[in-house]
């Protein structure tokens, strides 16, 4: 179990070098990993990684980011176009909602120099409120007879690369 006392401390101390009131959970890992290489030798790292655990740790053991955002004394979490996020009920995605989180995850692959796998969209939605897992988008494409994951995200990258010509 991760303490009260160790999220605060480490939502706090991100969002102190961050300069922000909130943060979203791609916000916090992306800032703990830089924290994490300046450790000065294994043992600071080991100690940092214990201090600072990570996003996807937090949301396992508090089930929601926005929950790990509360107890760590933080606002709301914030997207990554600084809006606040919006709040869904898990199975009220549609398609339009899972092309929108597509192409969300699609520019935060590209952002982090990856291929968007299943796995690494899992990554992506990890603590985004209002973003559909992976589990929910296979469930609208089969409920939609519109594909598999792969093919959803080949439509909408293609959509995504005519819309920046």
């Amino acid at each position: 179990m991760i303490s009260h006392a160790t999220v605060q401390h480490a939502v706090s101390l991100i969002s102190k070098r961050l300069g922000l009131d909130s943060l979203n959970a791609g916000q916090y890992e992306r800032e703990r990993k830089k924290v994490l290489a300046e450790a000065l030798d294994p043992e600071e790292a080991y100690a940092l990684d214990e201090a600072l655990p990570s996003a996807q740790r937090l949301q396992r053991v508090y089930k929601t980011w926005a929950e790990v955002c509360r107890v760590g004394g933080i606002e709301r979490p914030v997207r990554n176009n600084g809006e606040r996020e919006r709040f869904t009920n898990p199975g009220s995605y549609d398609l339009a909602a899972c092309q929108q989180a597509m192409m969300e995850a699609l520019a935060w692959a590209a952002e982090e120099n990856l291929d968007l796998t299943q796995r690494a969209y899992q990554q992506f939605s990890v603590g985004r409120e209002g973003t559909p897992s992976l589990r929910a988008m296979q469930d609208v494409l089969k409920a939609a007879e519109d594909g598999s994951f792969a093919q959803f995200r080949g439509r909408v990258q293609a959509q995504r690369l005519k819309q920046s010509l």
